[in-house]
């Protein structure tokens, strides 16, 4: 993808002071999450092997701050736990853990498109699920937001 073009668009379509806004999100913890790191990684070459897209929150911090057009550039992560988290914790890693369902849904057609068979892809999906039930896994935030000068 050409994020220099995406900026260009981004100036385009805000209104002076307009809020620009990325986010991409990453999986920290790890550690016996076997089927999750699976998952994450086919995620990844399926969205960089079929749509060109790349995950990029440092390149978009880097590429605001060298772009005049934009002012009040900033950057930020939260951390939130996905997987199985003790209390107090335990209703927002629900949360969290239904959000990554989602998203897992939302990428199954793009998935199909890659070299993994549906019973694998369904096998894989179940793994994931129940692995998130018994795994302490976070969800790293990065956000990156300017406004147009």
């Amino acid at each position: 993808m050409n994020y220099g073009a995406l900026l260009d668009e981004v100036h385009r379509l805000l209104r002076r002071g307009g809020l620009f806004l990325s986010g991409e999100w990453e999986l920290n913890n790890m550690d016996g999450a076997v089927y999750t790191k699976a998952f994450m990684n086919l995620v990844m070459h399926a969205f960089q092997d079929r749509r060109g897209l790349h995950w990029v929150p440092v390149d978009v911090l880097a590429l605001l701050e060298g772009d005049t057009r934009f002012r009040e550039v900033q950057a930020d992560l939260r951390v939130f736990p996905l997987g199985n988290v003790p209390e107090p914790n335990l209703h927002l890693g629900d949360l969290c853990r239904e959000i990554f369902s989602r998203f897992m849904d939302s990428v199954k057609p793009l998935l199909k498109e890659t070299v993994i068979t549906d019973p694998q892809l369904n096998a894989l999906y179940r793994n994931v699920r129940q692995e998130l039930t018994r795994t302490s896994i976070h969800l790293t935030y990065h956000m990156v937001w300017a406004r147009k000068a």
